[in-house]
This record gives C-alpha cells, structure tokens and sequence, in this order.
C-alpha cells in the first residue's frame, strides 16, 4: 500500500518527513476507530442476540410456569371436590344417623306414653266401672223393697 502524504493548511510548511508520519498516524487512527465501530456492532449484535435469546428463555419459562400453574389449579379443583364430596357424605351419615336415634327416642318415648296412657286409661276405666257398679248397687237397694211387695203381691193374688 502506497502512502500518499497530504500537507496541513497551516501557513508553514512542514517537512516531508513529518508530514508522512502525521498522515500515517492518521491512517492508523482511522483504522482503529473503524475496528472499534465494527466490535461495537458485534458486541451490540452479540448483546441483542443474547438478549432475544434470554427473552425466549423468558418465554419458554412463564408459559411452563403458567402451565403448571393451570395444572396445579385443576389438581386443588378435583382435590376440592373430592374432599367436598366426602364431607357431604359424611353430614348425610350423621344427619341419618342422628335422624336414627331421634326416631328411637321418639318411639320410645310414644312406647313410654302409650304405657303411662294405657295405666291412665285402665285407672280411669276401673273408676267409671266401680262408680256404675255403686250406682246400680243403689238403684237395686231402692227398688228391693218394691220389687220384693210387688212379687209377694203378684203370688198371693193369683
């Protein structure tokens, strides 16, 4: 490569020599300014791929995670209904059981009654027989007296 020295625009002229190196030196900045612009692009190319890179990684993690997350909300729905289930079917035993010995007290106390309401109505039944009994005992006693002249009357006179 031929290098081509190029004067300054001062007023003064330098040297041939000085000139050249000061145009090389230029050419070398120039060279290392243009490979630092083409790093700066590979490092930003590298920094975006990264990034786009780690976006889908991103992704791929929140759509597992919101994965799991549904599953775990199906999982806690059938746990749920499950458990909700057996609660119920436990209310209903006790209910039918708790009805069950309501029952029997509700028979037993009707048995109890019935036997309270049976000695009841036996005294009850005893007393109005024993008063008709006293009653026609008195009715008999009143009337002997009559019947018996009535009977004498009615053989006599026949």
């Amino acid at each position: 490569m031929k290098m081509t020295c190029h004067r300054p625009r001062t007023g003064r002229r330098p040297s041939s020599a000085t000139t050249c190196a000061m145009d090389a030196s230029r050419d070398g900045i120039s060279k290392l300014m243009l490979a630092e612009k083409e790093a700066q692009a590979i490092v930003r190319a590298a920094r975006e791929g990264e990034t786009a890179a780690d976006a889908r990684r991103d992704a791929e993690k929140t759509s597992r995670l919101r994965a799991a997350v549904e599953e775990a909300k199906g999982e806690i729905a059938s746990y749920r209904a499950e458990r909700e289930a057996r609660y119920a079917q436990m209310v209903a035993e006790v209910r039918l059981e708790r009805r069950g010995r309501d029952l029997r007290a509700t028979r037993h106390a009707r048995r109890s009654e019935s036997a309270g309401n049976k000695a009841e109505s036996e005294n009850r039944l005893q007393a109005e027989f024993n008063a008709e009994i006293a009653k026609l005992h008195g009715q008999v006693n009143a009337a002997k007296a009559s019947v018996v002249s009535d009977l004498l009357n009615a053989v006599t006179s026949a």
